[in-house]
């Protein structure tokens, strides 16, 4: 069975405007193609959705300037409650599959949120978040010996001094993780170091 891959985008998320265009012209039938109002709807096609209680009859519109199609599916309704109900979000994929000449069948898939791992220590943090199905794009850690630890963990040295690393190599991410500052824990005895942290505890338990 042939298939497609197809993005998800804002305006499909939004308005429900799949974009079809990368499956190419032959992979639907040119009888699916029809004009560009309701009324002029061409012989639909079966959609099979996941989340979706019945298959979707649609068809492909033109516009009703060029007489070009729009690849897109007619009906958009559907392709909204299809997005919600199986939680897709933008940059999320879709394969779309030929079961047969008239019935086709939508498959989504999630993409891995990505984040970056600042004050990174020797890679805890990351280590949840990866677990968690997420990717790291980015690490950076200032000590040298963590740094070897995390070589060692990660197959990756972190940058150094984040206010030194150029922002141009911090990959775009979804989410920003960030190691909980050790200082007050790391000095032994240290009554200036105590101080803060039992603060710090009291606001979080008032």
């Amino acid at each position: 069975m042939e298939s497609r891959v197809i993005e998800i985008t804002a305006a499909a998320h939004k308005h429900g405007n799949l974009n079809l265009a990368p499956c190419g012209a032959g992979f639907f039938p040119q009888d699916a193609i029809g004009g560009s109002t309701e009324a002029q709807a061409a012989k639909p096609l079966t959609i099979k959705a996941p989340g979706l209680p019945n298959p979707v009859k649609t068809d492909i519109p033109t516009d009703n300037k060029t007489g070009r199609p729009r690849w897109l599916f007619r009906q958009r309704a559907w392709v909204k409650s299809f997005i919600r109900a199986n939680g897709l979000i933008p940059g999320d994929t879709v394969s779309i599959r030929r079961n047969s000449n008239r019935t086709y069948e939508l498959i989504p898939h999630h993409r891995k949120l990505t984040f970056i791992d600042l004050f990174a220590g020797i890679g805890g943090t990351r280590i949840a978040f990866e677990a968690a199905g997420c990717k790291c794009v980015f690490s950076c850690e200032w000590d040298k010996f963590a740094q070897e630890t995390y070589l060692a963990n990660f197959g990756e040295r972190p940058a150094g001094n984040i206010t030194k690393t150029p922002s141009l190599e911090i990959h775009d991410h979804d989410m920003l993780v960030a190691g909980f500052p050790c200082q007050p824990f790391s000095t032994a005895n240290s009554e200036m170091s105590v101080k803060p942290f039992k603060l710090s505890l009291q606001l979080f338990l008032n």
